[in-house]
């Protein structure tokens, strides 16, 4: 497994939106050149099922080829957990190693986990987030934001449109505050509920620096 992010790392929910093109891309940046060009300035990425599904194995042994840097953290949110999600997943582990950090674990998926599926979790050697509407106990790391519970290793993924300038500092502090002194760092995505700007990520990115966190 990938050595731990030392502080929080800031990333996106996907790579590839519609209005970066040209505000982050150059014009005439080639698709299959953007996600080496994101990891030059951001470390992670969460990867929503809808994408990471349809992914061939030859699309991910081309993304493997192309980040050949030691800490780049994939993380995949997973929404059910069922046979086509395991077998997908076990093709990106089997392709990209250390690059697949971690799961994002979402309502259905987390609350269907038994053994089977624990140790299925296990078998892929990965970090593991819990996000759901109820508390979830045996996880040392615990936190809530906007009604949901996240749980196991420190993640989240929010969203900035509706958050001020003091909103932002609170949730790096709050966030912060609740990692235990063995935890080295976590993770926070910015989801794309409305058209993200580039700018947006790299001021949230600036200011979890600026805070120290």
């Amino acid at each position: 497994m990938s050595n731990s992010p030392e502080n929080i790392l800031v990333g996106s929910t996907g790579w590839q939106h519609a209005n970066w093109q040209n505000s982050f891309y150059p014009e005439d940046m080639p698709k299959d050149w953007q996600l080496d060009f994101y990891s030059n300035q951001f470390q992670t990425i969460l990867i929503t099922s809808n994408e990471w599904l349809e992914w061939s194995s030859g699309a991910i042994e081309e993304m493997r080829e192309t980040l050949d840097k030691e800490d780049f953290y994939f993380v995949f949110k997973v929404d059910a957990l069922n046979t086509a999600e395991q077998t997908q997943l076990r093709l990106l582990k089997r392709i990209l190693g250390e690059l697949f950090y971690a799961v994002l674990l979402v309502n259905e998926a987390a609350s269907v986990l038994d053994k089977n599926l624990s140790n299925f979790i296990g078998f892929l050697d990965v970090k593991v987030t819990y996000q759901t509407l109820q508390k979830m106990t045996g996880n040392e790391w615990n936190y809530v934001f906007n009604g949901q519970f996240y749980s196991g290793f420190p993640m989240l993924e929010v969203s900035l449109s509706d958050l001020s300038l003091d909103q932002k500092k609170q949730l790096l502090n709050d966030f912060s505050s609740s990692l235990e002194k063995s935890v080295e760092g976590g993770l926070i995505f910015i989801s794309p509920s409305t058209q993200l700007s580039v700018q947006a990520l790299v001021d949230f990115q600036i200011l979890s620096e600026l805070l120290g966190c």
